[in-house]
C-alpha cells in the first residue's frame, strides 16, 4: 500500500476511534445525567420530607405549648415555677387572682415572700424535701398582698429544663374544704352532745318512770297475794296486766334509743340454746293458752345446744316475734322451729329460727314497713290489737347488730312465718349432752293428743330418743279399752282434749289398772294450773308444759323409766325454806321503799329501812353482822347508791360486810359493771318482783349462823 492509502487507512481508523470516543463520552454523559437526576430527585423528596417533618413538629409544638398555655393559665389551681434557689420565674393567672400581685411582681418574688413568718419552717422542711427526693405535697398558709391569710394545698415536684433544675409548685386554696372539716366537726361534736344529752335523758326517763311503776306493779303483785273477793282480783289482775303493758312500751321505746344512740352493746357468754327458747316460749304461753291457741317448738336433733353469743337478745328476739304471732293469732298454732343452716367455720354455728303462726297474715306490699319504726300494717291493725310497732324494728336492729337477718314470708287471711338467721360461737369443751339418740331403745310410748301438730312433734322426739310410738288423735280408743294402755312403757296423756281430758282418761285408767302395776303417765299441759290437788287425786308421775322441748322430755323419760313411776302432784313454787334474812333497805322513795319491805316481809324475811346514802353507811358501818344483805338504791340524794357502796367497802372487809343489791332503773351493761366495780354483789331493776328478789337474796346471801331467826 502506497504512503496515501495507509495515511488515509490511519486517518480512517482515528475518525473511527474519536467516533467511538465519542460516543462512549455521550453514553456516559447520559448515563451521569440520569444518576445525577435520580439523586436531585432524591434529594427533593429528602427536603420534601424534612420539611414535611420541620412542619409537623412544629404544628405539634404549637399544639403543645397552646396545652400547656391552656392548662397553666385556665387552671383552677395556682401554679407558679421557680428555680432550686426558690426565686419565682413565672406564674399563673390564678395565681395572681388568690395572691393579688401582679404577674410582673411575682417574677421579682422568691417564694419565701409568699408565706407569712410562722409558715415558713414548714415551707422550708418541704423545699428540702423536694430537692433531695423530688417531690413533696403540703400544708401552709400564704399571704396576699392586702396581708390577708389563706391555708393552701402545695403539690412540688422538681424538673429538668434546658439542663437547669427548676421547681413547678400547685397551689390549691383550701379555705372552703376547711371551712366544711370545721363544720362538720362541729356538727359531730353537736350531735355527739345531742347524743350524750339524749342519753342522759334516757337514763333520767327511765328512772322516773320507773319509780311509779315499781310502786303501781309491785303493790299490785303483793295486792295479789291477799284475800280477795272474785272482783277484787279481777281488779289487780287488770292493774297488773296494764302495768305490764306500759312496761313493755317503755322497754321498747328505750331500748330502740339505746339502738339508734350506739349506746347498746352485745354480750358474749356461754349459754344454753334450750333454757334460752324455755324462757322465750314461758313468756308468751299463757297468753297463748288463754286464747286457746296451740304451741310448738321444734329444734332439731343436731342443733347444738351449748353456744357462745348474747342469749339476752336472742331472747328478746324470739320473745318480740312469738309475742307478735300469738297477738295476732286467733285460733289455730304458733309454732318455733330451730334448724342448723350450713355452718360458718368449725368454731362457728349458724342457726335459722322460724316463728310460723295461722294468724291474719300481711299483704306482700306491706311487708317493708313492718320493720320500720313505729309501723303496722294499717291503722285498723293497731285499733285492733294495739301495740306500738316498735317490736319489729327492734327485731330488725339487734339481728343486724348480731350479724344476722329477719325475713318474712307471708300473705294476707294465710299466716305469717318470720325467718332469723344467726351465727354464734361454739363452746370449746361443750357440757354432755341431756340426751342423745337412741338412749331408750326397745322402749315403748302412747302418745295421745288431739292436735297433729303437737303429736306430731312428741312422736318425733319420742322417736329420736329410741321409743316405738303410737298416738292416738283423741283418749275414746283407750277409754272403750283401758288394756291398750298396759302394753306400752309411757303414757304421755295431753290435757286439752275435747269430750275427755287428759286428766279424766288418767284416772280412768288408773282405776283400771289398780290391781297392777300399770305404766307411768305423763301429762302434757299449756299451764300448770293443777296446784292444791291431793295426791290421791293426782294419777301423773310427771307433767311436761307446752311447747315441750327434747332435753325436758329426756329427762321426764329419765326419771321414769329408771327410777319408777312414783306419782308426783304438779311443781309448786319451791320457796326458800332457809333460815330468814334480815335485810336492810336504803331507798329514799317511799313508796318504792314500802314496796320493797312489804316483799321482804311476804318472804319470810326481816327489814329495816334508811332513806339516803349516808344512814346506810351508818348503818352498816356501825354492825356489819347486823345484816345479810342491803338493797342499795342508786339514785338517792346526797349520797348515791355506788358512792355509799363504795364508802362501806372501804370501811368494812369484804368476809365481814353484808351483800350489797343494787335496785336501779338501769340495766345497761356498763350500769352492771361500774355497780359491780364499786363493790355491789348483784343488782335488781326496777319495777321490782318478789320473785327477783327471791332469786336475788338467794343467789348473794347465806344466813348468818351465829344469829338467830329473825
Amino acid at each position: 500500500m502506497s504512503g496515501e492509502g495507509q495515511d488515509e487507512a490511519r486517518w480512517r481508523s482515528r475518525v473511527q476511534r474519536e467516533r467511538s470516543a465519542r460516543k462512549e463520552a455521550e453514553r456516559l454523559l447520559e448515563a451521569k445525567s440520569i444518576e445525577l437526576y435520580e439523586a436531585n430527585e432524591a434529594l427533593r423528596k429528602l427536603a420534601a420530607d424534612l420539611e414535611l417533618r420541620v412542619k409537623e413538629r412544629t404544628e405539634e409544638l404549637r399544639r403543645r405549648e397552646a396545652t400547656f398555655s391552656t392548662l397553666f393559665d385556665k387552671s383552677l389551681d395556682g401554679i407558679l415555677l421557680n428555680d432550686i434557689d426558690g426565686n419565682i420565674t413565672a406564674v399563673n393567672p390564678q395565681l395572681v387572682r388568690m395572691l393579688g400581685y401582679p404577674s410582673e411582681r411575682l417574677c421579682e418574688m422568691s417564694v419565701r415572700d409568699l408565706h407569712p413568718p410562722e409558715a415558713l419552717a414548714t415551707c422550708g422542711a418541704a423545699f428540702r424535701e423536694v430537692r433531695e427526693t423530688g417531690s413533696a405535697r403540703f400544708e401552709c398558709r400564704f399571704r396576699r398582698s392586702d396581708g390577708s391569710e389563706f391555708p393552701a394545698e402545695v403539690s412540688a415536684s422538681k424538673f429538668d429544663l434546658a439542663g437547669t433544675p427548676m421547681v413547678q409548685g400547685v397551689v390549691r386554696d383550701i379555705s372552703a374544704r376547711q371551712r366544711a372539716e370545721r363544720e362538720l366537726r362541729e356538727a359531730k361534736e353537736e350531735a355527739e352532745r345531742a347524743s350524750e344529752a339524749k342519753s342522759l335523758f334516757l337514763a333520767n326517763m327511765s328512772h322516773e318512770i320507773r319509780t311509779p311503776m315499781n310502786g303501781i306493779i309491785g303493790v299490785a303483785e303483793l295486792l295479789g297475794t291477799t284475800a280477795l273477793d272474785p272482783e277484787q282480783t279481777d281488779l289487780v289482775e287488770t292493774i297488773s296486766r296494764s302495768g305490764e303493758t306500759l312496761l313493755e312500751i317503755i322497754n321498747d321505746i328505750l331500748d330502740l334509743s339505746k339502738i339508734e344512740s350506739g349506746k347498746l352493746e352485745l354480750e358474749t357468754t356461754d349459754f344454753a340454746l334450750a333454757e334460752c327458747v324455755e324462757r322465750a316460749l314461758a313468756a308468751v304461753t299463757p297468753a297463748a293458752s288463754t286464747k286457746g291457741i296451740e304451741m310448738t317448738c321444734e329444734i332439731a336433733p343436731d342443733v347444738p345446744d351449748a353456744l357462745v353469743g348474747d342469749p339476752v337478745r336472742l331472747r328478746q328476739i324470739l320473745t318480740n316475734l312469738l309475742s307478735n304471732a300469738v297477738k295476732f293469732t286467733a285460733e289455730g298454732e304458733v309454732g318455733l322451729a330451730i334448724d342448723c343452716a350450713p355452718a360458718a367455720s368449725e368454731d362457728r354455728c349458724a342457726l335459722r329460727f322460724e316463728i310460723r303462726d295461722t294468724g291474719i297474715g300481711i299483704a306482700p306490699e306491706s311487708h317493708d314497713k313492718l320493720f320500720e319504726n313505729f309501723s303496722q300494717v294499717d291503722a285498723s291493725t293497731t285499733r285492733h290489737y294495739g301495740g306500738t310497732g316498735l317490736g319489729l324494728a327492734i327485731c330488725k336492729r339487734l339481728c343486724d347488730l348480731m350479724g344476722g337477718e329477719i325475713s318474712l314470708r307471708s300473705k294476707l287471711g294465710s299466716g305469717s312465718t318470720f325467718r332469723v338467721d344467726l351465727t354464734f360461737g361454739l363452746t370449746a369443751e361443750p357440757p354432755a349432752p341431756a340426751f342423745r339418740r337412741g338412749q331408750f331403745e326397745g322402749r315403748t310410748a302412747l302418745v295421745v293428743d288431739d292436735h297433729p301438730t303437737n303429736r306430731r312433734v312428741l312422736a318425733d322426739q319420742c322417736r329420736y330418743l329410741g321409743f316405738s310410738v303410737a298416738t292416738h288423735p283423741s283418749a275414746h280408743p283407750l277409754m272403750d279399752d283401758p288394756e291398750l294402755a298396759s302394753g306400752y312403757d309411757l303414757l304421755l296423756l295431753d290435757m286439752q282434749m275435747p269430750d275427755i281430758d287428759g286428766l279424766q282418761l288418767a284416772i280412768a285408767l288408773r282405776g283400771h289398772l289398780a290391781d297392777r302395776r300399770g305404766p307411768p303417765m305423763a301429762l302434757v299441759t299449756s299451764l300448770g294450773n293443777f296446784e292444791g290437788r291431793s295426791a290421791e287425786d293426782w294419777p301423773f308421775a310427771a307433767q311436761l308444759f307446752k311447747p315441750v322441748l327434747i332435753h325436758n322430755l329426756a329427762a321426764v323419760c329419765r326419771r321414769l323409766l329408771d327410777t319408777g313411776p312414783a306419782p308426783q302432784k304438779p311443781a309448786e313454787s319451791a320457796g326458800d325454806h332457809r333460815r330468814p334474812l334480815r335485810v336492810l333497805v336504803a331507798e329514799d322513795n317511799p313508796i318504792n321503799r314500802r314496796v320493797a319491805l312489804k316483799m321482804l316481809e311476804r318472804l319470810g324475811h326481816e327489814a329495816g329501812s334508811v332513806d339516803d346514802g349516808h344512814a346506810a353507811v351508818s348503818a352498816v358501818t356501825a354492825d356489819p353482822s347486823a345484816y345479810d344483805a342491803v338493797l342499795m338504791d342508786i339514785q338517792m340524794p346526797g349520797l348515791s347508791g355506788t358512792e355509799a357502796t363504795a364508802a362501806i367497802a372501804a370501811r368494812v372487809p369484804t368476809p365481814e360486810r353484808p351483800a350489797i343489791i343494787a335496785l336501779t332503773a338501769d340495766a345497761l351493761k356498763e350500769d352492771r359493771e361500774r355497780y359491780l366495780a364499786c363493790g355491789m354483789d348483784g343488782f335488781l331493776t326496777k319495777p321490782l318482783r318478789i320473785g327477783d328478789l327471791e332469786r336475788a337474796l338467794a343467789a348473794h346471801t347465806a344466813p348468818r349462823p351465829d344469829r338467830a331467826p329473825a
